[in-house]
């Protein structure tokens, strides 16, 4: 079980649970991934070293996961991952810095690009001071 989840209070049939990780996989490759490669491709400019990979070795908890550093220091990453016992997802962030780890619990419709461009900013701002610049100009005024 992922330990960021909360305890499921009963475990979901088991085709609605093939039915919701078929429609993870899907959000997470063709909503986020996208969003997890732009924002790679712009820390890259700006020197940190990232990776984006996609991880379905856990067949009930599937992720998509981007994980940066400085050269030379240890990696912080933001994933999402799928919680199939609640029917769920968890957004996490790991920052090396200080070992922090912080989850949002959150429903499959938070795979968006409102969400992920969102989460993804304050990740870099906070774990990189790098502001994602694209990011603020995709928004509306008054958004942030």
């Amino acid at each position: 079980m992922n330990p960021a989840a909360p305890e499921p209070t009963s475990l979901p049939s088991p085709s609605k649970t093939h039915e919701f990780l078929r429609d993870v996989e899907t959000a997470l490759a063709s909503q986020a991934l996208p969003l997890f490669e732009e924002a790679a491709r712009h820390a890259r400019r700006g020197g940190i070293e990232v990776t984006v990979e996609m991880d379905s070795s856990d067949p009930l908890h599937p992720q998509l996961r981007l994980a940066a550093s400085n050269p030379g220091t240890r990696t912080s990453h933001y994933r999402i991952i799928a919680d199939a016992a609640n029917l769920g997802l968890v957004h996490e962030e790991f920052y090396a810095f200080n070992d922090e780890i912080r989850t949002l619990p959150a429903q499959l419709a938070s795979i968006n690009e409102t969400v992920i461009d969102t989460r993804l900013a304050a990740f870099f701002l906070k774990a990189f001071a790098l502001p994602l610049d694209y990011v603020t100009e995709r928004r509306q005024a008054g958004f942030w």
